[in-house]
């Protein structure tokens, strides 16, 4: 290990085959850390001389930054310093604010390497740069453990109390630091599939760039934003930010949040966990529930939304909505569209616990063919005496004759209950209709739902 201290003017500082230290001076160094993990070091802003003219001129290099990085552990990795200078703020890739304040910035140059601009003066323009050669895979900013990842360089530096990660062109993974107290982490992904994790702040930023990346938030909240490329981000509290611009992929969110309003520009959502109440967006959305009891609210898109166990409330709200329960007595809420209520087998709504389908508008309601509903029952294996997937016979309202296959309705008046704690209706009663099937052919229901309607059912109101 050897300290490499740098002069006022501009030095050429060589490292060792071991893990060194580069002390900058001012001037327009050239350094070459070697082999090992070395540490390069800036103590003032005086360090970084003012630079005017192009990329070409002279300027502060340092000419194999990560060559050694092969190994992630331990201290196997250069460093980049710049912890001594408390006034210099890192902004990642956004501009300058002219706010007065010394930032740097950074940005790719070419293939391998990374280029930093130094804004000295707080002015918005760039007064000094440096190059970092070499450069192939993730860099970091910060302090602190990291686990070993698919990268192969780390910077490291703690400003303002803030961890920053940089991934590269490669497929990278990025930890955020784990602080006691304070602090936050701004990761960027750039390109590649890469999966960023937060650390554990209120302060959490993560930027994936282009490529498929994998978000993962660890803290109370954290500000999650995609880039090109289809995207997911596991979300655990409603104040999380998942932010997507349109026609930037189709994107994902996998919540375990108790409550969660999905963002603009994010296509899908599935809930994990004890995950409870999610609000779709203006998008055809897709809406997976958990096997907790949901409450799934669509928004004004075409709308595919499931619940899977539990006790689940679902409202399809504006749009051709396609809404399946799942096991449990559901309720089930079309609202504005021509609405489909789903079920692949009777255990979905049984004789004991079925479902409830309110607002159901079918052909004898007169509504227009895009604002009629039906209910979807060709999954379903009508005839379990038989070999074969056989469909539904509708027999209006007679009475099962103990052929299997018989689909009937039976008036009633049906107790409308929603069991959504939060946004649930009061207990009412309303005309309908029980619908039952009998796929054994024993003479009683082995499916059954309850439609709440104004309007008599019709065999044009299923899918059979």
């Amino acid at each position: 290990m050897a300290i490499r201290q740098g002069t006022p003017q501009d030095d050429i500082l060589i490292g060792t085959v071991g893990s060194d230290t580069f002390i900058g001076g001012g001037g327009n160094d050239i350094s070459t850390g070697g082999d090992g993990g070395d540490r390069f070091v800036y103590q003032s802003l005086n360090d970084l001389s003012l630079w005017t003219g192009s990329v070409t001129s002279p300027h502060e290099t340092i000419t194999d930054f990560g060559e050694s990085g092969q190994i992630i552990e331990g201290e196997e990795n250069d460093v980049l310093d710049f912890s001594a200078i408390p006034d210099l703020l890192f902004i990642g890739d956004d501009g300058f604010s002219a706010s007065g304040r010394a930032e740097f910035r950074f940005t790719e140059l070419g293939q391998n390497g990374l280029l930093l601009l130094f804004d000295r003066q707080g002015d918005g323009a760039a007064d000094d740069f440096m190059t970092l050669d070499q450069y192939i895979g993730a860099t970091s900013i910060g302090e602190g453990y990291r686990p070993p990842v698919e990268t192969n360089i780390i910077i490291s530096s703690d400003l303002y109390g803030y961890h920053y990660d940089v991934g590269g062109s490669t497929n990278d993974v990025l930890y955020g630091e784990v602080f006691e107290s304070g602090g936050g982490n701004r990761l960027y992904g750039f390109e590649g599939d890469d999966r960023l994790y937060s650390g554990n702040t209120s302060t959490e930023e993560l930027f994936g760039g282009a490529g498929n990346d994998t978000f993962y938030n660890r803290a109370v909240s954290a500000y999650m934003e995609g880039g090109t490329g289809n995207d997911t981000f596991y979300v655990k509290s409603e104040f999380d930010q998942v932010v997507e611009k349109a026609g930037e992929g189709i994107d994902r969110v996998i919540s375990s949040a108790s409550y969660f309003r999905l963002a603009d520009n994010v296509e899908n959502v599935s809930l994990i966990g004890d995950a409870y109440q999610v609000f779709a967006n203006g998008l055809d959305n897709t809406v997976n529930g958990s096997d907790a009891q949901n409450s799934i609210f669509g928004g004004g898109g075409k709308d595919t939304l499931s619940g899977a166990g539990g006790v689940d409330v679902i409202r399809g709200e504006g749009g051709n909505d396609w809404i399946r329960g799942g096991i449990g007595a559901d309720y089930l809420v079309g609202g504005d569209g021509a609405d489909k209520f789903a079920y692949y087998t009777v255990t979905e709504s049984t004789r004991t616990e079925y479902d409830t389908i309110v607002d159901f508008r079918g052909l004898a309601s007169g509504a227009s063919a895009s604002e009629r509903d039906r209910i979807d029952l060709h999954r379903i294996d009508a005839d379990t005496t038989t070999i074969g997937d056989e469909a539904f016979r509708f027999i209006g309202s007679g009475a099962f004759t103990g052929k299997a296959g018989e689909l009937h309705i039976v008036a009633a008046t049906i107790d409308v209950v929603d069991p959504s704690p939060v946004y649930g209706d009061e207990p009412y009663q309303t005309p309908g209709y029980i619908v039952e099937g009998d796929v054994t052919g024993d003479g009683t229901a082995d499916f059954r739902v309850a439609v709440a309607t104004d309007y008599s059912l019709r065999a044009g109101d299923f899918f059979l």
